[in-house]
């Protein structure tokens, strides 16, 4: 199965939005999306947010390079925020103490309600 990630400038913010499984395989896939991401973000100011409502599958790989992007994005003086993680990805993100760094949202971007 093919990941696809698209990089757009939406809404005051950069989306990445993944689509299938990230895994050991496909992170590489995602970490050329963030890169892009991270790119556009430093250029016009803004937080890039990550959208895993198409995403079916994430583990350790996947999320690593998020808090890679994470950690770029911050000393940039930049934020990345994750939405639309499912219950089952948020309370990932959560067991690993991602979510100490990372702002998961199970709502989408621009949503009053965070998790």
């Amino acid at each position: 199965m093919e990941t696809l990630v698209h990089v757009r400038s939406e809404e005051g913010a950069v989306t990445v939005t993944p689509h299938g499984e990230l895994d050991q395989t496909t992170s590489s896939v995602l970490r050329g999306a963030l890169d892009r991401a991270l790119e556009r973000a430093f250029v016009c100011g803004q937080p890039v947010v990550v959208n895993l409502a198409a995403v079916t599958f994430l583990n350790a790989w996947a999320i690593g390079a998020l808090v890679t992007a994470h950690r770029q994005l911050h000393l940039g003086g930049q934020r990345l925020v994750v939405t639309n993680a499912s219950p089952r990805f948020a309370r990932a993100l959560r067991a690993t103490g991602t979510s100490r760094a990372l702002e998961v949202r199970v709502v989408a971007w621009g949503s009053c309600s965070q998790n």
